[in-house]
């Protein structure tokens, strides 16, 4: 769970439980917007604007089930 006290994020928490949420709507798609609204409302991770746009970029990893910050086979 994301703490202000701590400004690191948990990238593993915050895949797993992104990958959870969209696994919970299917056969439905889920926009990533919904997903991001999500997490922040759960605490994983802060809801910022940086934040939102580092999700973006990692939305890729989150679709493909990649380690966030992994290098490509």
């Amino acid at each position: 769970m994301y703490r202000k006290a701590s400004r690191r994020v948990r990238w593993p928490v915050v895949v797993d439980r992104a990958r959870q949420i969209v696994e919970g709507y299917a056969p439905l798609k889920i926009a990533l917007r919904q997903v991001r609204y999500q997490l922040a409302s759960e605490g994983v991770v802060p809801r910022t604007p940086p934040m939102c746009r580092r999700l973006s970029s990692h939305a890729p990893a989150l679709i493909s089930g990649q380690a966030v910050g992994a290098k490509p086979a």
